[in-house]
């Protein structure tokens, strides 16, 4: 009996140790994590996109607030974002996504109008693509 038990608690530790080395490499993966919306790093990514997309398109783009952000952590990280922005005094949801390099320094890659209900993945934008100087 006091064999068996040790056994069990072995077992237990085992799949437990096991257990979290699996949960730090789906995260080493680069797989795509829910974000606060009101993280520093988020809200900085989502101003960067919002000024780039407005000297990109010429155009006044104020961020009305951000609905949902995912961030990847690769050589950088990647921000997935859903925003409300207006443009020309009209509310219109977008998608952008923009990545911070290792120095910090942030590049727009996609921005394009699209939903952001809660049912609605964040994914790439189907709409145009922009690249920062």
């Amino acid at each position: 009996m006091k064999k068996s038990l040790q056994i069990s608690i072995m077992l237990v530790l085992l799949a437990g140790v096991f257990g979290c080395v699996n949960a730090v490499q789906a995260q080493r993966t680069g797989d795509y994590k829910e974000a606060p919306v009101k993280d520093a790093e988020v809200v900085a990514a989502a101003n960067y996109a919002v000024g780039e997309a407005g000297r990109k398109e010429a155009t006044s783009i104020k961020l009305i607030s951000i609905e949902r952000a995912e961030i990847q952590v690769v050589a950088g990280t990647n921000y997935r974002l859903c925003l409300k922005v207006e443009i020309d005094n009209k509310t219109k949801n977008v998608k952008a996504m923009v990545y911070r390099n290792l120095s910090k320094a942030h590049l727009l890659t996609s921005w394009g109008e699209a939903s952001c209900t809660k049912s609605a993945s964040i994914g790439n934008p189907a709409t145009r693509h922009t690249r920062a100087r």
